[in-house]
């Protein structure tokens, strides 16, 4: 071939190659086209979906947050949930119109926003969502961007259109259901949990001793009450109290022999105002002083013990004779006049201090009406009310001897004679003449050897608080305990069974008690805790121990794997007690008898042992809400407690009684409606 005819070969080879590859370019991309189209789309649909997804997730989980807090509609129709969802669905339609989809914001409307039943499928963790009105834990909503929608419409479609697609229609729905959640109660009972009704906390809000006062069997309001027994006057059958102060002298304002209280607007009530009380001028109390000198109770020498004398002998009948009173003493009774009975009780004729100091005692409980007396004097009270014979024959002489008395006179809930006899004795000698700190340090300095009605109550809740001592003091409203009770009531209000709610109680002092496995039936709690009281079983305040506790049974047999677990610690002082562990660490346990702090390196121990159950209780997945009440709170301490369980810390203080006992069912009333909410669909 020669050269010419080769190249005109080539040359035409080459154009048909350049041809082919100009037809498989232009076949290349109009298929690169197509795919980056579809691509395109493809992508605008699948964000779409996502954004749909989000819109209604956020939203189920906004109305789902809401339903603990529904309010109860009482034109419910029979058979259905009585609790009113507007505000859930509210939350709902305005949490889906803030998320957009494809740049518009969603519109979801009621229809679209479902309340319901979701639980586990009986094979699996799938959850299952029926639509009924009648039990409801969660809530469904559905976001459509379709032909339906009217405000949105199906999502726009870019190179679709070239195929005659214009529009994609696209449905998601999405369930959130409130958590069921695992409560551990864990109450403070130590003696410091009535702390607000007593004397020692006169300068620090109106306490209400009276109120607890009240409670007791044979209170202002029990008729005929339990101090009765008497056998000669009626009056003294009404009304909690012994004989002398139950007198009612003008004045009072709160029940008989409370004495002294103030006057509210509405009218008397039960608490004492800290700034104009004063003990001096209380006519519900008498001071009876044990004095190195002999010292009479004078009738004329002030007006509470001429009510005194008066009381003994015009209601109760003792004999008064023929008495003189000069130079501020009483004279011997006349002796051609029969003997005095008045002579011997309000006049002090023992000899020796512990011969005088024992006729004070059993003279106060004679004086008082605490006792009776039958002193074998002639034409005395005992023979004119006919009183039995003591166990052993009465002198009859000017001294009041214990075996003349009859303690039964006055009577305390179910106690003998013996047992009424050693409370006066220890209210007498070991409380109002020298355990009297509290009331006089804290609360005023004139409250030493003042009998009556207030310094009794108080002597019941500071020195025998526990239940084996006083078992009256649960029915009665001593602070801060009735406060707790009242915020644990409200708190077992507020939640619902079918919620799947449990919840249990532990009690914690020195020592540390389960009282209460967790239940659904949550007013359990409070009607357990309402049958305890403060120093229920001891005093100290054992934080750790009740940590130890309520971490105990939410991770125990009846605890729930898909439960939130909270404990709900309660405390309104510092902790002054802790345990000794086998091992350190979530499973340690305590042995032994709890250590009591004192002082300095112990109280320290005691802290620290409540803040390595906290961090122990975080790593089991346990949230404290530390609710901590007044000021001798260690508010650090439920800080950090709260803060090692990722919980939060509740402060709780007031003016009065009424303002943190309303404040502190406030914060369990928030405790029962912030739930943790769960995508299960």
């Amino acid at each position: 071939m020669s050269q010419t005819s080769y190249l005109r070969n080539a040359s035409g080879y080459a154009h048909r190659r350049r041809a082919v590859v100009v037809v498989k370019v232009a076949i290349l991309s109009a298929l690169l086209i197509g795919f980056a189209a579809l691509a395109v789309d493809i992508g605008i649909i699948y964000n779409a979906r996502q954004e749909l997804r989000r819109a209604v997730d956020a939203s189920a989980m906004a109305g789902a947050a809401m339903l603990a807090k529904a309010p109860i509609d009482p034109d419910a129709p029979a058979g259905e949930d009585p609790r009113d969802f507007g505000r859930a669905e509210e939350m709902a339609i305005s949490t889906a119109g803030q998320n957009k989809v494809t740049g518009e914001f969603l519109h979801v409307d009621g229809d679209d926003v479902e309340f319901g039943w979701a639980e586990p499928g009986a094979t699996g963790p799938a959850y299952s969502f029926s639509a009924d009105g009648s039990d409801v834990n969660a809530v469904r909503v559905t976001g459509r961007r379709t032909e339906d929608n009217a405000v949105n419409g199906p999502v726009d479609l870019v190179f679709a259109a070239i195929f005659g697609i214009r529009t994609n229609d696209m449905v998601a729905s999405a369930t959130a259901l409130m958590q069921p959640r695992d409560i551990a109660i864990v109450a403070d009972l130590s003696a410091s949990h009535n702390n607000d009704s007593e004397l020692r906390s006169l300068n620090d809000l109106e306490i209400n001793l009276g109120e607890v006062w009240s409670e007791l069997p044979g209170g202002v309001d029990d008729a005929p009450g339990l101090w009765a027994g008497w056998t000669s006057s009626d009056p003294l059958a009404q009304g909690w109290a012994w004989g002398f102060f139950q007198r009612n002298p003008s004045g009072q304002s709160f029940g008989k022999g409370f004495g002294y209280d103030v006057n509210s607007e509405s009218g008397p009530t039960q608490h004492i105002d800290k700034d104009t009380y004063e003990p001096n001028t209380d006519n519900g109390l008498i001071h009876m002083e044990f004095t190195a000198t002999a010292q009479d109770w004078i009738p004329v020498g002030g007006t509470p013990y001429g009510e005194m004398k008066d009381y003994l002998t015009d209601t109760m009948g003792y004999k008064l004779g023929d008495l003189n009173i000069t130079d501020g003493a009483f004279d011997p009774p006349a002796p051609t006049d029969e003997q005095s009975e008045i002579y011997a009780i309000m006049g002090d004729h023992a000899n020796g201090e512990t011969g005088r100091l024992y006729n004070w005692l059993f003279r106060t409980a004679v004086a008082t009406g605490y006792a009776e007396w039958n002193s074998g004097i002639p034409g005395g009270r005992w023979e004119t009310a006919g009183m039995p014979a003591p166990p052993f024959p009465p002198n009859g002489d000017h001294k009041v001897d214990p075996w003349e008395l009859v303690w039964g006179s006055a009577t305390l809930g179910s106690r003998s004679p013996y047992e009424m006899a050693y409370l006066w004795f220890d209210y007498t000698l070991d409380y109002l003449a020298v355990d009297y700190t509290s009331m006089v340090v804290y609360g005023h300095p004139d409250f030493q050897w003042k009998f009556g009605p207030k310094t009794f109550a108080n002597y019941l809740l500071e020195a025998r608080p526990r239940y084996a001592d006083t078992p009256e003091l649960f029915e009665t409203p001593h602070q801060p305990v009735e406060a707790e009770k009242g915020a644990v009531q409200s708190l077992g209000a507020a939640l619902r069974a079918d919620y799947g709610d449990l919840m249990s109680l532990e009690v914690y002092a020195t020592s540390v008690t389960h009282e209460v496995d967790l239940t659904s039936d949550v007013s359990a709690v409070p009607t357990r805790l309402n049958e305890m009281q403060a120093g229920h079983y001891d005093g100290y305040t054992n934080i750790g121990g009740g940590i130890r506790e309520g971490r105990n049974t939410l991770t125990g047999s009846n605890s729930r794997p898909g439960a939130t677990r909270i404990l709900v610690l309660l405390s309104d002082g510092r902790a002054t007690a802790w345990e000794n562990l086998t091992e350190h660490g979530p499973s340690g346990t305590p042995v032994g008898e709890p250590m009591r702090a004192n002082l300095g390196p112990t109280l320290e121990v005691a802290r620290q042992y409540a803040v390595d159950q906290a961090a122990w209780a975080g790593q089991e997945g346990i949230q404290v809400y530390a609710v901590s009440l007044g000021a001798t709170a260690d508010v650090e301490l439920m800080d950090e407690i709260a803060e090692v369980t990722n919980g939060r810390h509740y402060h709780v203080e007031g003016d009065s009684i009424e303002d943190y006992a309303a404040k502190l069912v406030q914060v369990f009333e928030e405790i029962a409606v912030v739930r943790p909410v769960t995508l299960v669909q």
